[in-house]
């Protein structure tokens, strides 16, 4: 009997099988993850249409549960040419986002990322993202480090019907 491997499954079975061999089992919980005093959870994005470059990434739960402020200061992926986080302002009914620079996880409290508030936005995307698709982000922490996660697409949608400003506020 043989094998047969859809066009494009080749990539996220090379993926699975890498993080197998080098036993980095958080590659593989594309749920919650741990790092020092730190538990995030439920991280996704959403797809893009057409030929969009730009997409947001959401975390549904990042936890401090130490004595000392912990912050979130980089992120990268190899599917983006720049990460940001942005929180988004609404303004007479209009959406604008601006850049924070350091998102600060204050001891025993939590942040959330999600539609219409905090985000990481991903510029320069390489690739439409779809329904499904999984691919690798890198989380830096000033205190707890760095950790590998895993980003879920799911389906295109909106929390609101804001219309959105993104070049007023800033420049990338």
């Amino acid at each position: 009997m043989f094998l047969q491997i859809r066009t494009g499954e080749m990539g996220r079975i090379i993926f699975i099988a890498s993080a197998l061999i080098t036993g980095n089992s958080q590659v593989l919980s594309a749920e919650n993850y741990s790092l020092g005093n730190l538990q995030i959870s439920n991280i996704w994005a959403r797809a893009t249409p057409g030929r969009a470059r730009t997409a947001a990434v959401y975390i549904e739960r990042i936890h401090n549960s130490g004595g000392q402020i912990d912050s979130l200061i980089y992120m990268s992926s190899p599917l983006a040419r720049k990460n940001l986080i942005h929180k988004t302002i609404v303004e007479d009914g209009i959406a604008k986002m601006s850049h924070v620079k350091v998102l600060k996880i204050h001891a025993g409290r939590s942040v959330s990322l999600k539609p219409g508030g905090l985000h990481i936005m991903m510029l320069g995307i390489q690739k439409s993202l779809k329904r499904g698709f999984k691919f690798p982000m890198i989380l830096e922490f000033k205190k707890a480090g760095k950790i590998k996660v895993v980003v879920e697409v799911k389906n295109i949608g909106s929390s609101s019907m804001m219309k959105m400003d993104h070049k007023k506020k800033h420049q990338h």
